[in-house]
């Protein structure tokens, strides 16, 4: 992007970030960017097109700028999913507002699933508010209950007072649905006092409302008028056309309680026009369904019919079942009115109906529970966060000797590699003495000397380097180090040395096998059990990229060959394809009778081999570090000491790979 497209973009973006208005100047801008940027920009300009028409009130276009955004997102290389969850979870907002609640649903399910992908736990909470206000907009309380209470627990371990305020109010509309409106008025209360501490009067506008149709359920209408009038002065100066229709749609449903019609009348008046300008169909069948209500208080039964059939329209539309089962029960008293019983007793029986599906005992058990399992969690925050400083008191009291442990450590690891130079000197030593002897044997023995030069400088001097670094930051800031840095660098600790463990146990086998040091035993034993060893050692290893391993072999596999030998070979092909293979792959060891013999195969799903790689491996002249592209590789050592083990115990290594379909590692030994 050149510096006139840089500009055009952010002049878009900060005017959409601090005006929260529709400016046809950025909404131009945008779209020269969107015009000559490059793929990877594209989701972020789609998704600031997207906000600047819905500011402008054109949700259509705004709801296709948002799915753009998404798949363009899909289709690009990053990694992260933010703009992914941020466009759909955007679409699922936008579909509530538009009454689209079935796409709604089905829009934050997929914010959800990329946002639980990246742990992000704001937009988790986020995708399960709205999914349950799509389900609560349905009357599927049971469901609503289900994503309301995982958002409530998402954020109060999050401490996300913010989303707190939305869970506190979701909660309370779904007791008051059920008419626990003392549950239902405590928890508003409990929204308001958070959107009062962080003074957003958007959301104390929101929280007053609910609080004054609680008032209005509960036949305390001076109280109801009062909060409903707080709000809409809020939303009338913050200018919420929207919100200030809702309002005096509430207003008048209180003066229709208390038996003033003409001013109630007006009122609903006022707010029918404020939606059907906004073609807000969800406030409008609201509306509809309260001036009904009011018409048939006044006797007008003609009137009340043509409004209940236009709010029983919208809500078969876009199924907002709650709504229906109040218009159909309307109907049923306006034909009983009329004399028509049959249309009555019709009408009265589609209210059983739909009332029984809305409120039954399974959903009245969720609901019941919920107030359970708020305060369970509650609790178990409370006892997790005393653990927690019972933990950061005993760190305290432990720090000075976890210090004199780690340079303990670190000078054990030091004393290792001079132990293990003192053996690589050794063997160059033998090399050039046989160098002497045999000239054809020249090429590989300074492979030989070159190897392990390389696995001094880089494999082991790169780890044994990071370890030291860290042993000394831990040294010199071990008092303002907090419980999670520890952790850090524990965790850089245990990787540095499991590196340089694993170079050093392939180091000595291999440096043993070279002096004549090891003397196969043949005995006869179980191979799963001995598969089942190696397979434990390596839990932990495998356990922190989600890899599976498999041991497939029967307990009659029975073999003959060096026990100890056969364990450092097998040992090397599993953590060779636990390296090799991406997270929530899997390793499988598996074996088949062929002929008199055993073949043992351990199976990969990781990046595999190329044709012209597989002849690099087991050669020592060969630097191995060129094979393959992932992260982690090693010096090829290990294979090496496997093929030279292999021909201890009279066998051979075979390889069968396929490049990003993974690899086949296989050894074929006598069976009992």
């Amino acid at each position: 992007m050149n510096k006139l497209h840089l500009k055009l973009y952010l002049t878009g973006f900060f005017t959409l970030i601090f005006a929260n208005v529709f400016s046809q100047e950025s909404f131009d801008s945008l779209i020269i960017v969107l015009d000559t940027c490059g793929e990877e920009r594209k989701p972020v300009v789609y998704s600031l097109l997207a906000d600047e028409l819905y500011y402008s009130g054109d949700y259509d276009r705004s709801l296709n700028f948002y799915l753009k955004s998404a798949e363009s997102a899909l289709n690009s290389l990053d990694s992260s999913h933010a703009i992914i969850v941020s466009a759909y979870g955007n679409a699922g907002f936008l579909c509530i507002e538009m009454a689209k609640f079935d796409k709604a649903i089905e829009y934050n399910n997929k914010a959800l699933r990329y946002a639980l992908l990246d742990s992000n736990f704001v937009e988790i909470a986020n995708a399960y508010s709205l999914l349950g206000n799509s389900y609560m907009k349905l009357a599927d309380f049971e469901k609503a209950a289900h994503y309301f209470i995982h958002a409530l627990a998402t954020d109060l371990k999050m401490g996300n007072q913010s989303m707190l305020s939305l869970d506190y109010n979701a909660l309370g509309k779904l007791y008051q649905q059920w008419g626990k409106y003392d549950i239902a008025l405590e928890y508003f209360r409990k929204a308001l006092i958070i959107d009062e501490k962080e003074n957003k009067r958007n959301k104390m506008a929101i929280r007053m409302n609910s609080i004054g149709l609680i008032y209005k359920n509960i036949e305390m209408y001076d109280s109801a008028i009062i909060f409903l009038n707080k709000a809409l002065y809020i939303d009338k100066e913050l200018g919420n056309l929207k919100e200030t229709g809702i309002r005096l749609s509430n207003l008048a449903s209180v003066y229709t309680k208390m038996g003033e019609f003409d001013r109630a009348e007006k009122l609903f008046n006022e707010s029918i026009s404020i939606f059907t300008a906004l073609k807000i169909d969800y406030s409008l069948c609201m509306s509809y369904n309260e001036i009904a209500d009011l018409y048939i208080r006044k006797k007008e039964f003609y009137l009340s019919e043509q409004y209940t059939y236009k709010s029983l329209e919208i809500s078969r539309d876009i199924h907002l079942n709650n709504l229906l089962k109040e218009n159909y029960k309307r109907l049923s008293i306006i034909n009983k009115a009329k004399n028509n019983y049959k249309k009555a007793y019709e009408y009265s029986l589609l209210y059983a109906e739909i009332k029984d599906s809305i409120f039954n005992e399974k959903s009245m058990n969720v609901i019941n529970g919920l107030e359970v399992r708020y305060q369970t969690q509650k609790k178990e925050l409370e006892i997790e966060l005393l653990n927690k400083m019972n933990k950061i008191n005993k760190l305290e009291l432990e720090r000075n000797k976890a210090q004199r442990r780690f340079m303990n450590i670190y000078l054990v690891m030091a004393l290792v590699l001079v132990g293990v130079v003192l053996i690589i000197m050794l063997i160059i030593k033998k090399s050039n003495i046989q160098l002497e002897k045999k000239n054809l044997e020249l090429k590989t023995v300074n492979a030989t000397k070159d190897k392990f030069f390389s696995i001094i400088s880089h494999d082991l001097k790169n780890p044994m380097s990071a370890f030291r670094n860290i042993v000394n930051s831990l040294d010199n800031n071990m008092n303002e180090l907090n419980k999670e840095e520890i952790k850090y660098f524990t965790g850089q600790l245990n990787q540095s040395s499991g590196i340089v463990y694993e170079m050093l146990n392939n180091l000595l086998h291999w440096a043993k096998s070279q002096l004549g040091g090891i003397n196969p035993q043949f005995e006869n034993f179980s191979l799963k059990t001995l598969v089942d060893i190696i397979i434990k050692n390596n839990q932990i290893m495998a356990n922190q990229k989600g890899i599976r391993l498999i041991n497939s072999i029967g307990n009659d596999a029975e073999i003959n060959t060096d026990r100890n030998i056969l364990k450092v070979i097998l040992r090397n092909f599993i953590t060779n394809g636990i390296k090799f293979t991406s997270e929530s792959g899997e390793v499988i060891i598996s074996a088949e009778r062929i002929n008199k013999k055993i073949r043992i195969k351990v199976e990969d799903s990781g990046i595999g081999i190329s044709e012209q790689d597989l002849i690099k491996l087991f050669r020592i002249d060969v630097n191995t570090t060129t094979i393959g592209s992932l992260e982690g590789k090693g010096s090829g050592l290990g294979l090496i000491l496997c093929k030279e083990l292999a021909g201890k115990i009279n066998t051979t290594i075979l390889v069968e790979s396929e490049l990003n379909k993974g690899s086949v590692f296989s050894i074929d030994l006598p069976s009992k």
